[in-house]
């Protein structure tokens, strides 16, 4: 004689198949496009003036640039505390505004925050680093080498991310920085688990016509591109 489990648990049981069916499908296809690169071929090295660089902690990507050069001054943006400061890049990531503020570090981290931020309910924030150089050339943080037109590209994908005043300055968000060398603006868009702060790094790239990936969510596909372009390059200039 069969026993069928109870209506309620039966319930929860096709939920949670389709729970897990759901992130099995989320997974691969992060795995799939996340393999497909994008704007492979790379214009010659010397034509490439500016040195920019991807910045990962292993979960969360920053594109930084020049804070100024002679063909863009991102101080015209961010206001007043940029130019008080000693420093030669920013460093630029989006994400989630709640998860952001009330996670300096990783360790900090709450599952009730986490959650809200995949959500997709929460407002988006940008957040600035001032850095004193540009960082050094590692497996976490590669360089590659742009140009002038590219450089100016990518900033005109990321400037409309900024909510700005009449004034034409980016909104910061009053008392919510880490410390003296960072600061938090207002975004637009909002942060899912379709849209996540790699997936705001890989668009900007792409838009720019640099390295990218098809989508990701993660860091390390994005990594691994420009990791391969800039073997290309080596290769290309032998």
């Amino acid at each position: 004689m069969n026993r069928r489990l109870p209506h309620p648990a039966r319930l929860l049981l096709r939920a949670a198949c389709t729970l897990l069916a759901l992130a099995l499908l989320y997974l691969l296809a992060a795995a799939a496009l996340g393999c497909v690169r994008l704007n492979t071929a790379r214009p010659p090295v010397a034509e490439s003036r500016i040195t920019i660089y991807l910045l990962s902690n292993g979960l969360h990507t920053d594109i930084v640039m020049p804070l100024s050069n002679e063909w863009l001054d991102w101080r015209s943006l961010l206001g007043p505390q940029s130019a008080s400061l000693a420093a030669t890049h920013i460093a630029i990531g989006w994400g989630e505004r709640a998860f952001y503020l009330e996670t300096p570090t990783w360790a900090q981290a709450r599952a009730s925050t986490a959650l809200k931020a995949i959500s997709g309910l929460g407002r988006a924030t940008l957040h600035i680093t001032y850095l004193p150089h540009a960082p050094p050339v590692t497996a976490h943080s590669p360089a590659l080498p742009i140009t002038p037109a590219e450089y100016l590209k990518l900033a005109q994908g990321i400037r409309p991310d900024f909510q700005t005043a009449p004034n034409g300055l980016a909104r910061p968000i009053p008392a919510s920085a880490y410390g003296e060398t960072d600061a938090f603006y207002e975004a637009h868009g909002r942060y899912s688990l379709l849209s996540t702060c790699n997936t705001w790094t890989n668009a900007r790239l792409r838009q720019a016509g640099l390295p990218a990936v098809a989508w990701t969510p993660f860091a390390q596909p994005l990594l691994q591109a420009w990791q391969a372009a800039r073997a290309d390059a080596a290769t290309v200039n032998r």
